[in-house]
């Protein structure tokens, strides 16, 4: 059923996979809409709507021009991607998986925030960084009760721009 919109957003990085330590699994497709999480046999177990975790990367609206443009052009792929909320990576926490959310603030920085996927329903925090770097992604992971996140820009940024900052690392407590 997804197959057009992930030809529309192919070429892009739009969600995430990551297993969880009972072998069971969670998949944000980013170019459809939906996360999904599977148990260790592959049995899709719950499903979360993208509007219930506010996010709007699914590319349904993208036409065939569009697409090309994203493709080829990193500013236009950029203007689209600071225009909508994206998962950027999915954070294994103990009170279930933890969407890391990325989206442009009025202030015209990246922002971040963490959504908790727990069995009682979705909670957000809001996750302590900024970036004024338009191609800043964020990612993590977790262990022994700390959280591990790395800032930095996406591999087209390097392309353009060598002397791009390299990437920031930083170690967080886990949201209680």
């Amino acid at each position: 059923g997804g197959a057009h919109s992930f030809y529309l957003c192919q070429s892009k990085i739009l969600g995430a996979v990551r297993f969880l330590g009972d072998g069971s699994f969670v998949i944000a497709p980013g170019f459809q809409k939906g996360v999904h999480l599977f148990n260790a046999k592959g049995e899709c177990v719950r499903s979360w709507t993208s509007e219930e975790l506010g996010l709007d990367s699914d590319c349904s609206g993208v036409t065939d021009e569009e697409e090309e443009k994203l493709r080829m052009d990193t500013a236009f792929w950029l203007g689209w991607l600071n225009g909508h909320r994206v998962v950027d990576d999915i954070l294994p926490l103990p009170q279930g998986p933890g969407l890391l959310v990325r989206a442009a603030g009025e202030d015209g920085q990246l922002h971040w925030t963490l959504k908790v996927l727990t069995p009682a329903g979705v909670k957000t925090y809001t996750v302590p960084l900024a970036s004024q770097l338009r191609e800043d992604r964020l990612h993590g992971d977790v262990r022994d009760g700390k959280i591990v996140l790395l800032l930095s820009a996406s591999a087209t940024a390097y392309k353009r721009d060598p002397e791009n900052r390299p990437g920031e690392i930083v170690v967080a407590e886990m949201p209680r």
